[in-house]
């Protein structure tokens, strides 16, 4: 018995002494780089017609997956170039390449400076995009491109992107959904639920390099996530997936079971993977199902696990400064306002979808004034289109249903930027 209880003690402390040293390099792993992280690119080498009911635009995309043609190579004497990072609005999500605001502002202040210098904007906006790309794609494509300044657009639902990646490894419902569909809806083993409870990044590691060696290497594309029709799965089988994802099966399902029939069929159609054409409103379904608050609370962050994604943002955007500084390059963050945070004009559409919205996100400014004091802190530049575009209302700067600006709100926002860029450049250019 003593030979035995001694024996078992041993195997004890070495399974445990091999469980903490598993966990202490999970831990470094993951204040090293996140896993579950995969930059978004865009789509290499195309040509198409982005078709929305508010508008039909052709798109194109350069080698490297940006908006436009070839990215520019060695700059010309006299030219200051900027590069202007950011997610769908910076790309110019329903406008022409040369309506969207990169494209404005290189016009605009050249005009302003008289051609001198000649001034050049890069965009490198990709759709889906958050912080954390934003910086990816300044260490990997942007600083290549030797810029003067880096224009970095932050849209108000970017703290939600890094809130929905940091507690459910993915960057929204749409993303958690796919992943569900191709990975399988039957609940997980036990054990697979205990590793990834107590070894997040090994984990993830771990079942990526399993899924590599099964279907050889692949990159995050920005196109929005395709769904693996699921057969005769019923809908209600893969929501409770999905909500068992979330943390919320039981609220999910009462708010699908209450769905209004038509709501639901469109939704339905989502969970079978069908193709879903023009109609967006089964996306804002299903992301309304799982959390109702993401809008209000995506601007407002009140919230305990939205205020921790602020840290964690405002850690982003001070290493953004800090590499742009170390390549010479000076950095300016720009926070772009939602249509929801200037008036209620959108608000029917997503209160319709299962949205509660907030009145407060009319006159919050939580993230213009959490963005400006990590800009003074870094010594960068800042400047908040919020307040700009809340002075003018009744602008019509947004498409209605869509939820990205239209010509005139890419041309506000460029002239405003102008006004806000122009001296500093004089200043660093002139003799």
């Amino acid at each position: 018995m003593g030979r035995t209880t001694a024996f078992l003690a041993t195997l004890g402390l070495v399974v445990g002494s091999g469980a903490g040293v598993l966990m202490l390099i999970d831990r470094g792993v993951g204040r090293l780089a996140d896993p579950r992280f995969m930059a978004l690119r865009g789509a290499p080498a195309t040509a198409s017609v982005l078709v929305r009911p508010e508008f039909r635009v052709p798109v194109r995309t350069n080698a490297e997956g940006f908006r436009g043609g070839p990215l520019p190579g060695s700059k010309e004497p006299g030219t200051y170039r900027i590069v202007a990072l950011g997610d769908s609005f910076t790309f110019g999500f329903g406008v022409r390449e040369r309506q969207a605001y990169p494209a404005r502002l290189a016009a605009g202040l050249t005009a302003r400076l008289g051609g001198r210098p000649r001034v050049e904007v890069v965009n490198l906006g990709v759709p889906g995009t958050g912080p954390r790309d934003y910086l990816w794609h300044l260490t990997h494509t942007a600083l290549a491109l030797d810029p003067d300044l880096v224009v970095v657009g932050l849209f108000a639902n970017d703290v939600n992107d890094v809130c929905q990646l940091a507690r459910f490894g993915a960057r929204s419902p749409l993303f958690a959904l796919a992943e569900l569909e191709h990975g399988g809806l039957a609940p997980r083993a036990w054990w697979k639920r205990a590793a990834d409870a107590a070894l997040p990044n090994l984990y993830t590691l771990a079942g990526r390099a399993a899924t590599r060696l099964a279907a050889g290497p692949r990159e995050a594309r920005a196109e929005s996530p395709t769904s693996t029709p699921a057969g005769t799965t019923p809908p209600e089988v893969t929501l409770a997936a999905l909500g068992a994802r979330y943390g919320r099966r039981d609220a999910v399902l009462a708010r699908y079971r209450r769905l209004a029939p038509a709501d639901r069929a469109a939704l339905d159609r989502l969970l079978a993977g069908e193709p879903l054409g023009e109609d967006m409103r089964p996306t804002l379904l299903l992301s309304a199902l799982v959390d109702p608050d993401a809008e209000a609370d995506g601007i407002l962050v009140r919230s305990t696990e939205r205020r921790q994604a602020w840290d964690e943002t405002a850690d982003v955007l001070a290493r953004i400064a800090r590499l742009a500084r170390r390549h010479d390059a000076d950095v300016v963050f720009a926070v772009l306002p939602a249509s929801e945070q200037i008036d209620r004009s959108r608000w029917p559409v997503l209160q319709a979808a299962g949205f509660r919205m907030d009145p407060a996100m009319l006159s919050e400014h939580f993230l213009s004034d959490a963005v400006g004091a990590v800009a003074a802190r870094e010594g960068a530049g800042f400047v908040d289109l919020v307040a700009d575009f809340r002075a003018h209302p009744d602008a019509r700067l947004y498409f209605r249903l869509d939820e990205h600006w239209n010509g005139r709100g890419h041309a506000f926002a460029a002239s405003r930027l102008v006004d806000a860029l122009a001296p500093g450049i004089a200043a660093r250019t002139r003799p």
